[in-house]
């Protein structure tokens, strides 16, 4: 067995624990909180269940106040999911899909052309600026609708309607 094999075999190894730990980590104060606040839930004298819960929101507002728990809004998520769409990816710890933004609808505020490029700038109602990468056979009209898709390996596409042409977010 080659040297190379061995630390090839080792790295992958050691990724997989590694990430395997992080994970379980990552999930263990939330779990914790969360099982503190519904244990309370079938205790059937008042004052103690109202002790209990008092305990637990206590243990959470410290948890938050630490930064060891993170409380999320699902629309604050999806809205701020929706003003990066199109940039470079940001990973959101511990959200998984939630509102994972797979096209936007917007509308075309104003177009320009260059000719060096062969490409199209365009300005949207949503405040953000998008340029196409491919020739489009029509030029975008102003105040016309437009739908930009997430595509494969970071790629988007812009729906014009007429034409579906591949775009990038400039800002």
């Amino acid at each position: 067995m080659s040297l190379r094999k061995v630390l090839v075999g080792g790295c992958a190894i050691g990724a997989s624990l590694l990430s395997g730990h992080t994970f379980a980590s990552d999930r263990t104060p939330t779990t914790r909180l969360v099982t503190a606040i519904e244990a309370c839930r079938p205790i059937a004298d008042v004052a103690t269940r109202v002790g209990c819960y008092d305990k637990a929101v206590d243990a959470m507002s410290a948890a938050t106040r630490k930064g060891d728990l993170i409380v999320l809004d699902r629309e604050k998520v999806v809205e701020r999911r929706r003003a990066q769409f199109g940039l470079p990816a940001q990973v959101d710890a511990g959200l998984g899909d939630a509102g994972e933004v797979q096209e936007l609808s917007t509308t075309i505020r104003r177009s320009s052309y260059d000719q060096r490029t062969n490409r199209w700038t365009l300005w949207l109602a949503d405040n953000t600026v998008w340029t196409t990468l491919e020739m489009l056979r029509f030029p975008p009209r102003d105040n016309a609708p437009l739908v930009l898709r997430k595509g494969v390996m970071g790629a988007f596409k812009g729906d014009f309607g007429r034409q579906v042409v591949q775009v990038k977010r400039l800002q």
